[in-house]
């Protein structure tokens, strides 16, 4: 009988894939804020837009924890930020936004 070795790597391949976002290092707070946040939210204080900006949001709802921009990040609107931050970027970006008010 003929041995597939197709196989174990084809689950080696996919398992690497599911555990890769995992085992990246962790950005600072304010790379993340440009890569997850700046999509709709202003990185400036100032400026017009139907979105809040982030210092808008630190101002009214700072201090933030890891545990509520998990929370936060979970709400549809929000989906693709939340693609974006791998559970290490949690209290990176919430260190960076407590620091925006």
């Amino acid at each position: 009988m003929k041995h597939d070795i197709r196989k174990p790597w084809l689950m080696a391949i996919v398992a690497l894939g599911l555990l890769t976002p995992a085992l990246l290092p962790a950005q600072d707070g304010a790379a993340v804020a440009g890569n997850a946040c700046a999509m709709c939210h202003q990185l400036t204080p100032d400026g017009d837009s139907a979105v809040p900006s982030l210092f808008d949001l630190a101002a009214e709802h700072a201090p933030f924890s890891a545990e509520q921009l998990q929370s936060l990040l979970q709400q549809p609107q929000h989906a693709v930020a939340n693609s974006m931050v791998s559970e290490g970027d949690l209290q990176p970006l919430s260190d960076y936004l407590n620091e925006l008010e």
